[in-house]
């Protein structure tokens, strides 16, 4: 069975599985108030590892969720921390915007870890608009369920409604079904991030794991993609 080190050391574990650890590790979740010196220094003390720079990044994202309303204020720490939770990196010389991968899993994951608290901050003009933006040049109008915060620009709105308008029915039907399928297809990838996180959680080396409450949320996750891939199938052959 693989320590918690193993787990610290290993780039495929989650931001939420590595707190998990670590709140297991110290008793609570008070080291999410340390200086990321200390924190650091304990990882490396207690479990005698070099803390790699993935670890120390991805305890700074989900410490500063806790912590501070940036993540739901600041485009630049949305954007940082997003690339960090959908395992990108962090560089001290440049900001690099997260792209939607990183968007609609960071917000997913953020969403976990906040609980109630998600609902109640909220999300900036300058953040809600730049995940329009994000998925406005991706070509999605049928925003994903997580992304439901996302501002579109007024005039390119009304553009795409002008040209739907006046389209010939038949193409403005293929369009919607085509942004039906589009979202359809974010949401199963977000879902399968979202299984892959709770099978993670079910078998790290924690006391308070709760396995069946794992268990339960991993079934239903199934089923869903089940049903989804049972009615794309359905689709397709009607079609």
């Amino acid at each position: 069975m693989r320590n918690t080190a193993d787990w610290l050391t290993d780039p495929t574990t989650f931001t939420t599985s590595i707190l998990a650890l670590l709140a297991d590790h110290f008793g609570g979740m008070e080291f999410v108030n340390w200086d990321p010196l200390t924190v650091n220094l304990q990882i490396s003390d207690d479990f005698h590892i070099t803390p790699p720079q993935f670890l120390l990044d991805r305890v700074n994202a989900g410490s500063s969720i806790f912590t501070s309303p940036l993540f739901h204020r600041s485009l630049e720490a949305f954007s940082q921390i997003c690339n960090v939770l959908n395992f990108g990196v962090v560089s001290s010389k440049v900001m690099v915007p997260a792209d939607l991968d990183d968007v609609l899993w960071g917000v997913t994951e953020a969403m976990l870890l906040e609980g109630d608290m998600f609902k109640e901050e909220g999300f900036s003009h300058n953040i809600a608009r730049y995940v329009g933006v994000l998925l406005m040049e991706a070509g999605i109008r049928e925003t994903p369920s997580v992304l439901a915060f996302a501002e579109y620009d007024e005039y390119e709105e009304a553009n795409l409604e002008e040209n739907l308008s006046s389209a010939d029915p038949v193409f403005a039907k293929l369009y919607w079904e085509d942004q039906q399928h589009t979202k359809d297809t974010l949401e199963v990838y977000n879902q399968q991030q979202l299984l892959r996180l709770l099978e993670q959680l079910a078998v790290l080396p924690i006391k308070d794991a709760q396995k069946e409450l794992f268990e339960a949320k991993i079934t239903k996750i199934k089923s869903q993609l089940e049903k989804t891939d049972v009615a794309r199938a359905a689709a397709v052959g009607s079609a």
